[in-house]
């Protein structure tokens, strides 16, 4: 009996010198893949949820592939701030771990950069709205949207993200091919405003193929 006690009295001082953690020793952690999260909760309708960036992933599809201008700006409000507009969120069928939906992979990067050079855990863990997976055309337009209204985007980021958008309506439709005009229309109604475009293309006489479609 004496040896018994003796043994749960060395485990109950190992628990108190490692096993028991502090949150600020659980998210110093090496953190591990939102890929490989067993608990993630999945609503079925529009909700507030608080996350952690462990749970959450930047959009795969992210049309900007170009730094955001504004990223120190952002960087700098954030870090005085926190996060005065946290992203949307969104999860497609079976994921196990939540994404982007519509612009906001910038302020998750920002958020890993404070969080690992400040440790302050606003920077972990955040509240989030989230929205039920609705398709993969509807996910790139939220984004080009969002990244057209907060910060410039470089053509060649419009115009890779145009070619995209016309092969998933091309899925979508289950057509070998679309005009120029319909595609056009297609790409307006997904609420993606390419104005800016229509200059850009005027300056880059040589890639008008592709400038049709953001038109």
């Amino acid at each position: 009996m004496a040896h018994q006690l003796k043994r749960f009295s060395s485990k109950v001082v190992s628990m108190s010198k490692g096993g028991v953690m502090n949150l600020a020793d659980r998210l110093s952690r090496p953190k591990e893949s939102a890929e490989k999260s067993a608990d993630l909760q999945i609503p079925s309708a529009p909700c507030s949820l608080r996350v952690n960036i462990d749970q959450l992933i930047p959009y795969d599809g992210n049309p900007r592939q170009s730094v955001n201008p504004l990223y120190e700006e952002i960087k700098d409000s954030i870090r005085a701030r926190g996060l005065d507009h946290a992203p949307n969120i969104t999860a497609r069928p079976g994921a196990s771990a939540y994404m982007i939906k519509d612009g906001g992979n910038t302020r998750l990067q920002i958020l890993r950069e404070l969080w690992k050079e400040t440790q302050n855990p606003k920077f972990y863990e955040f509240e989030c709205k989230f929205h039920p997976w609705v398709g993969e055309l509807d996910t790139l337009a939220g984004h080009m949207v969002e990244n057209e209204l907060h910060g410039s985007m470089m053509f060649i980021d419009r115009a890779l993200a145009a070619t995209r958008m016309r092969g998933l309506i091309l899925d979508e439709t289950g057509e070998e091919s679309i005009s120029s005009r319909k595609l056009a229309k297609a790409i307006s109604d997904t609420g993606w405003s390419t104005n800016a475009g229509k200059r850009l293309c005027k300056e880059n006489p040589k890639t008008s193929r592709l400038c049709r479609a953001i038109r």
